[in-house]
């Protein structure tokens, strides 16, 4: 039974928040004999999945076909690729994670049975197999780790593990949201079409700014569990006592192996898109802000609302204290455009991005196959891509696959050239969404509503 073999073992939940790093820090626990853990954030759409697909079925074995077909990565990390990078691993970068799929179905199965069909016993039993399908000794393990990455989905892990602990990842939000912005528009060029990755670049701000903004807070509903927070930075400064305090905290004890970043025991490497510096593994640049990535009326709003934040987390603000002249300027700051919102907006009426746009829709239409928007979770699960019309969009790019008509093809471009035109309109719709996020942290913040777990 899974409850005998995991009947002591505790949980903890690793979140990147308003932050960076949890790739990193998560390669840090990697291969320790007390943790059980899958790599990445393979199983990140866990709970989406069930609800959706997995539980209605009435036997373990369709569950399970259909699971690894939902997530192909936990057998071969080459297979649905996403921004958790199990595909370069090792001292070459030429390896990547493979488990016997015949093995880890065989496992599953023996420890479901007799089992009742739940989203708890399920999430169990996918560690287990996974642990033994690599040779971990299940008997060594106190603690499992589930990389959720977002915090949106923990409302439903709570249900089946309500004694969960959290470890959110923090940064100084000046440096993160800049950085944050092409690392959330990267997955739209992985996994979309080019026409539709251009559009979403429409909401790239608004989302960075209720992310960094909302996670946090989020946390404050679940006042059973237990937070705390690590700041990116101090895995610069402090990384040794940051993994000691870490693993207090987990109820583990601490190995010098963990000052290493590894995936199933190979090298760890972090694809950058830019020849960065390191430390240790770690990048200088995030404890740098370039105010070139902002305005001045921008970056005035931003240093007050983040006045609180910095002052928790030691971070270094120019903003000792706040008069009634700050209260009103932020107020007014607030109403006028981003760098990025205003240029987005100018860029529009660009001549180079017209043709740009219109190319690429054209050779989508006639020239190439284009993109089918199905198996992955990327389009009906990531918070950050709700409300776009998938269906919509992915039933004219299988008509235009299989029926090269020319009325598919002309729907198609009356389609996305319609879409095209609604830019300065959904742009200026995200800009107001961005407005009413700003005010809403302004009244929290009057109001002392905001939630900052304790750092370690």
């Amino acid at each position: 039974m899974i409850s005998e073999k995991l009947k002591n073992i505790k949980t903890l939940v690793l979140l990147a928040g308003p932050g960076s790093g949890s790739k990193l820090f998560q390669s840090y626990i990697d291969g320790h004999n007390q943790v059980l853990m899958t790599p990445g954030y393979i199983l990140m759409y866990f709970y989406p999945h069930w609800k959706k697909y997995l539980k209605d079925y009435k036997s373990w074995k369709k569950i399970i076909d259909h699971f690894l077909k939902l997530h192909p990565s936990i057998l071969d990390s080459n297979k649905m690729k996403g921004g958790d990078y199990l595909y370069n691993l090792g001292d070459k970068k030429n390896k990547n994670i493979k488990i016997n799929k015949n093995k880890f179905k065989k496992c599953l199965l023996k420890n479901l049975s007799g089992e009742k069909i739940n989203s708890h016993i399920f999430f169990l039993a996918i560690h287990i197999a996974y642990a033994t399908s690599i040779g971990e000794n299940l008997d060594k393990k106190k603690i499992l780790v589930y990389h959720m990455h977002v915090c949106w989905y923990l409302k439903d892990f709570l249900k089946d593990f309500s004694t969960t602990k959290t470890v959110t990842m923090i940064r100084d939000l000046k440096s993160n949201i800049p950085n944050r912005i092409p690392a959330l528009e990267k997955p739209n060029t992985m996994h979309l079409n080019y026409t539709d990755a251009i559009f979403f670049k429409t909401r790239s701000y608004r989302n960075i700014i209720f992310e960094d903004f909302y996670s946090l807070d989020y946390l404050k509903k679940f006042k059973n569990t237990k937070h705390v927070v690590v700041k990116h930075e101090d895995l610069l400064d402090r990384k040794k006592k940051v993994l000691q305090f870490f693993c207090k905290y987990a109820g583990i004890s601490f190995s010098p192996a963990m000052l290493s970043s590894t995936t199933n025991r190979l090298k760890w490497n972090y694809r950058h898109d830019k020849k960065i510096k390191l430390t240790n593994g770690v990048a200088q640049h995030i404890k740098t802000y370039n105010a070139k990535n902002f305005f001045f009326h921008e970056l005035y709003w931003l240093k007050f609302l983040t006045h609180t934040f910095n002052k928790k987390y030691k971070y270094i603000s120019s903003r000792k204290k706040i008069n009634l002249i700050g209260y009103i300027l932020t107020l007014i700051f607030i109403l006028i455009p981003s760098k990025k919102e205003f240029t987005l907006f100018i860029n529009f009426f660009n001549y180079y991005f017209i043709k740009s746009y219109f190319c690429n829709l054209y050779r989508e239409t006639f020239t190439q196959k284009i993109k089918l928007y199905e198996k992955n979770a990327f389009y009906h699960h990531k918070w950050s891509n709700k409300f776009y019309p998938f269906n919509l969009i992915n039933f004219f790019n299988k008509k235009i696959n299989l029926k090269k008509s020319f009325f598919w093809q002309f729907s198609y471009l009356s389609l996305k050239s319609v879409i095209f035109f609604l830019f300065p309109f959904v742009l200026f719709f995200e800009y107001l969404i961005r407005i009413i996020l700003c005010y809403v942290i302004f009244v929290k913040n009057i109001l002392s509503l905001r939630f900052y777990p304790k750092k370690i």
